[in-house]
């Protein structure tokens, strides 16, 4: 992802500075117009933006440790590694300590999607620092500003990233489902485009706002109705000799609400009982 990002910003005209471990990797950017930076330091202090985006925190971390405080004073550095919440408080704190801005972001897309429209990269953390170079980070994807929290970026996307690999098991089960019965994957994928999407966006609506209201009251259908169709799903599912997963994992979250007595709610009603603490079953 790295190449792409320097290279998008060489696309748009930037001056742009590059550094990689392995500088290799690096020529075909220099080839483009790319300066090569001789190590970090030189990075961060030949360019008033600086932009992480390898595989781990704590190796960025490592690689800050090089260069000298005054070099970081008055710099935005942006990082665009995948991480969590705590992880990017700590960067800010340690890039501010420096006197040095911080921005966190997240890149919710493929690498063939980014510089397109449809790319997406989302930014927390100095809002004065994401003012100033919006225009430039804007060349990668479109970027948006998500609040003052640099953690928020990443919680988003971890969320995001959850559903989305959830929702692709999802359809991977149902493909397999459907294959059973000599149906194919492109047909049910022609349904879920056609219908799916409308309704999935109607269900999010409801719940969200049941769960920000923490109300879960509904005239739509219920917990039971799920809780029922995902026992018949399931079943058939087990009947055919496939293992069905995903569909045995949502029979099991809709199960407190039952027990609960609470069939008659929402299927959002799940919500208070997954943020109640979990401790799991450990083996003897």
């Amino acid at each position: 992802m790295g190449t792409t990002l320097a290279r998008l910003f060489l696309t748009a005209g930037y001056e742009t500075v590059v550094w990689n471990r392995t500088a290799a990797k690096a020529a075909p950017l220099i080839e483009r117009g790319a300066v090569a930076a001789s190590d970090v330091t030189a990075a961060v202090r030949d360019t008033a933006l600086s932009v992480f985006c390898i595989a781990h925190y704590g190796q960025v971390t490592e690689l800050l440790d090089e260069v000298p405080p005054d070099t970081i004073a008055g710099k935005t550095l942006v990082n665009l590694t995948w991480g969590t919440a705590d992880e990017a408080r700590s960067m800010q704190k340690w890039v501010a300590e420096r006197g040095g801005f911080y921005l966190d972001g997240a890149i919710l897309d493929y690498p063939s999607a980014m510089g397109t429209r449809q790319g997406r990269v989302i930014y927390s953390g100095d809002r004065t620092a994401f003012s100033r170079h919006e225009h430039a980070l804007s060349a990668l994807a479109r970027a948006r500003y998500q609040g003052a929290d640099p953690g928020l970026s990443n919680i988003l996307a971890c969320a995001g990233a959850l559903f989305h690999a959830v929702a692709v098991g999802g359809f991977v089960e149902a493909a397999a489902y459907a294959g059973h019965y000599g149906v194919g994957a492109t047909q049910l994928r022609d349904l879920v485009v056609e219908h799916g999407f409308g309704l999935y966006e109607t269900a999010f609506t409801a719940y969200s706002q049941h769960i920000d209201a923490g109300s879960y009251d509904t005239d739509q259908a219920s917990s039971r109705v799920f809780h029922e169709a995902g026992h018949i799903i399931h079943d058939d599912v087990r009947k055919i000799g496939q293992p069905g997963n995903l569909i045995a994992a949502f029979c099991d979250m809709v199960e407190p609400v039952m027990a609960s007595g609470d069939g008659d709610l929402a299927v959002s009603a799940i919500y208070p009982h997954l943020q109640k603490p979990f401790s799991p079953t450990l083996p003897s």
